[in-house]
């Protein structure tokens, strides 16, 4: 907060992970006289995306007496400049052994006092940032600490050196270790002809939701098993497998995806040639195609809001205010949803643009039914009168 009031027009960029934290960050600020909206908190994002995150950075105020591990050589990895404060626990000085093989010590300090000087100087004079965000280009690309090929040479140098030493004949070492490399084609001829051309044709990925022993084993050619059997989250059903899945891979530009429920075949007739088939017949421009196994419900409604809402009623009012709780400019009244928009379940394939845009809303969604003292979140969470 020190920092915050030495340095105008500055933010603190942090992660949305965890809603007691957030509270307690906002009103710790508000007790030392920095608004609310100079805390910037972001929700988690695929990994490209939280890579790039690091690229609209400043300075990385790593944190003490426990620093930043991954994460820190993460930004150092995007050339984020990181400061550290370093104490005398192994996991306090994580970041400053990074920046010691980085060759930019400069941005260790040992005490706060220091750590607060430097973070305002940083920020504040420009021309010494830049001679420190030139020094991390420069070594991060030829320093050591990044140098994956450099690291394995040295390790196994250090391995055979250490066993050496145990040999009973010291007068004949092992011979050095060396690593082989098979050329991309190599390894290619060896994949599953399917899955081989799965990477040349990028069909899309496919998946379906098992979440039982049962769903586990109906697997057809084709479609993907996403397996959630072991759900630690069962009051998020299907969204959680979704959002794990989200979370922790990277998704192809051009690739179609989905997350089907098992059920989906006997309710649309289709099986994976069938969904094949029908993308092939959709523009490669499209970002989202449906499979509706109900579009007679498309005909006797407005909306899906309103569908929902005869089954379960003061669905539509509670749904609309969390549009507008979250910024969401939409008239449930007023939208009119025909079968171009309208899909009921989960039967649907999207591209990473979708996908982005969706997990974004969900999370905003997330987050307000995780806060447990959150009267719309409580509301959200109530049981559902429809199966």
């Amino acid at each position: 907060m020190s920092i915050l009031k030495k340095v105008p027009n500055s933010v603190l960029w942090l992660l949305a992970d965890n809603v007691f934290a957030q509270k307690n960050l906002i009103n710790s600020a508000k007790n030392h006289g920095i608004k609310k909206e100079r805390l910037i908190f972001a929700s988690r994002v695929v990994p490209s995306e939280y890579l790039a995150r690091y690229q609209l950075a400043d300075l990385f105020l790593d944190t003490f007496p426990f620093n930043a591990g991954t994460i820190a050589n993460d930004a150092l990895f995007m050339g984020l400049p990181l400061l550290t404060l370093s104490g005398r626990s192994f996991a306090s000085r994580y970041a400053g052994s990074l920046l010691t093989t980085l060759g930019l010590t400069d941005l260790i300090t040992t005490n706060y006092k220091e750590y607060e000087r430097l973070a305002v100087e940083l920020a504040t004079d420009r021309n010494k940032y830049a001679d420190i965000k030139q020094s991390l280009d420069e070594n991060r690309i030829s320093g050591p600490l990044f140098d994956t090929a450099r690291f394995v040479a040295d390790y196994e140098t250090v391995l055979v050196t250490a066993l050496n030493e145990q040999l009973p004949n010291p007068d004949q070492p092992l011979p050095a270790l060396s690593l082989t490399t098979l050329p991309t084609a190599d390894l290619n001829t060896n994949l599953p002809s399917q899955a081989q051309q799965q990477l040349e044709q990028r069909e899309p990925n496919i998946y379906i939701i098992a979440y039982s022993p049962e769903t586990l084993v109906q697997s057809q050619d084709g479609f993907l098993l996403l397996d959630n059997l072991k759900n630690p989250r069962t009051d998020w059903m299907e969204y959680w497998p979704i959002r794990e899945y989200l979370t922790a891979n990277i998704l192809d530009e051009g690739r179609l995806y989905g997350f089907l429920s098992p059920e989906f075949t006997s309710k649309t007739g289709l099986a994976y040639s069938g969904v094949i088939d029908h993308i092939a017949g959709c523009d490669d421009n499209v970002d989202v195609i449906t499979f509706s196994p109900q579009a007679d419900m498309g005909a006797f409604f407005l909306n899906v809001f309103e569908q929902i809402d005869t089954f379960d009623v003061g669905f539509k009012a509670l749904a609309q205010e969390l549009f507008n709780y979250i910024g969401l400019d939409v008239d449930l009244s007023a939208m009119i949803m025909d079968s171009r928009h309208v899909v009921y379940s989960n039967y649907f394939v999207a591209r990473k643009k979708f996908w982005l845009e969706w997990f974004n809303l969900c999370e905003k969604i997330f987050d307000i039914c995780e806060e447990h003292d959150n009267r719309l979140g409580n509301d959200f969470c109530t049981a559902s009168k429809y199966d």
